[in-house]
Formats: structure tokens, sequence, C-alpha cells
């Protein structure tokens, strides 16, 4: 099991692509925090208020997107770079495989959720400071939504692990994935919320607290997030120990 992890790390740190998406998770969270304090401006809503600060605070959800395509590359590579027949070779066990890859891109999940999160909060205190206000530390709302959006990332690597594993084709499962996100589930929520309230992404949401009406509650959000990812992780075992590799 050791010899298995020392290689899957060995393949996280050799992959520039890894570094890339952490770079653009960086970048992404300090972007859309700039532009929550840009558009609170606009509408003339005070920069501590509530409103402005969950506003803020949702750019800490940007990099999740971003770990689903990193853990899509960590199990979907295998079968693109033809690597997969070596690994599960070397450990004939695939389930283990897949476990130990789901492992470390939960872990890594949470490291874009942290560095998304220190992005966030590092412009929201130099754009306060510059309008002579402090950050709201003391506000339950800020850890909250701050945890949320860890736990989120976390379980977005593991989901991007069994998206890659069901496809096995890197550049479908990473086109899919994002159209799934970013169009399609959108779309679903605004045709009718009551419906896309229970999509993954959606959910996901609801446990990062964003501030946006016909979501679901914190807990219910975390919950079908959670049944979502291990639904795919079931349908991805079963896919990697009963059929070929080729």
């Amino acid at each position: 099991m050791n010899r298995l992890i020392s290689s899957e790390i060995r393949k996280l740190r050799a992959t520039p692509t890894m570094w890339w998406l952490l770079a653009g998770t960086t970048l992404l969270a300090v972007a859309a925090t700039i532009g929550a304090y840009v558009l609170a401006d606009a509408k003339h809503i005070s920069l501590t208020s509530d409103e402005a600060v969950q506003g803020a605070l949702h750019a800490v959800g940007s990099g999740s997107i971003l770990v689903v395509v990193a853990g899509i590359i960590g199990m979907a590579g295998e079968f693109r770079f033809g690597q997969s027949d070596q690994t599960f070779i070397s450990e004939p066990r695939r389930a283990r495989v897949v476990g130990v890859k789901l492992g470390i891109f939960t872990v890594l999940g949470a490291v874009f959720g942290i560095v998304a999160s220190l992005g966030t909060l590092a412009t929201m205190w130099a754009w306060l400071t510059s309008k002579g206000e402090s950050l709201p530390f003391g506000r339950a709302i800020v850890w909250e939504t701050i945890g949320g959006a860890i736990l989120s990332a976390a379980v977005f690597g593991a989901l991007g692990v069994a998206v890659g594993a069901v496809s096995r084709n890197q550049v479908v499962a990473i086109v899919g994935a994002l159209g799934w996100l970013i169009v399609f589930e959108p779309i679903v929520f605004q045709a009718s919320s009551s419906v896309g309230r229970w999509l993954p992404g959606e959910a996901a949401q609801a446990l990062r607290r964003i501030p946006e009406d016909g979501l679901l509650s914190t807990g219910a959000g975390g919950a079908v997030f959670a049944a979502w990812t291990v639904g795919a992780l079931t349908i991805a075992l079963r896919r990697s120990t009963r059929n070929d590799l080729t």
C-alpha cells in the first residue's frame, strides 16, 4: 500500500497540469472576489454588510471545477497515456488503486479549497483595507462558508476520480463534467429550482452557503452532494474491477 501511495504521489507531482490547475484556482478566487466587490460598489452596498461579505466569499468555491478536472486527469489519464496496464499489473487489486487515487485527490481537493480560501481572504483584506474597513473575522458566516468550500472541494476531487474511472476517456470526461456543472445545472436550476437544487453542483453551492434563493439547506446540500459522489464511486468501482482495461 505504501508503495502504491508513493507511486501515485510521484505521478501527481510530476504532472505539470496539476500545478497549473492550482495556479488557476488562485487566480479565479482573486478575480471572483474583486468582481464581487466591484458589483457591490456599483449597487452601493456596504462592503461590510452580510450581502457583500457572502458575495465575496462566493469566490472560495471558484476552484471546485478545477478540482474535478484534476481528479479526472488523475484517473482517466492512466488510460489516455497507456499507463493503465502497468498500473493495474503492478497492483492487480484494482479497487485498491481506485481507493488510493480517491484518497489522494480528496486531499488534493481540500488543498485546492484551502488555497482558494487564502486567496479570497487575502483579496478581501486588501480591498477592505484600501476602503478603510476591516475584514469581519468574527462573523460565523465567514468560517462556515470557508469550511463548506474546503469540504466541497475535497468531495469534488473524489467525484473527479469517479467520473474519470467511469468514462476512461479524459477529454470526454472533462468536457462532459464542465458542461454539466457550468451549462446544464444552471439552466435546470433557473428553469426549476425545486428540481435543480438536487443536482450535485447546486448541492455543493448549498454546502458553501451561497446566498441564492431556492437552494437546499447547508446540511441537506452536503448530504445530497455526498450521495451523488457515493453513487458515482460505486459505478466507478464496478467498472474498474469487472470490465477489461482496454
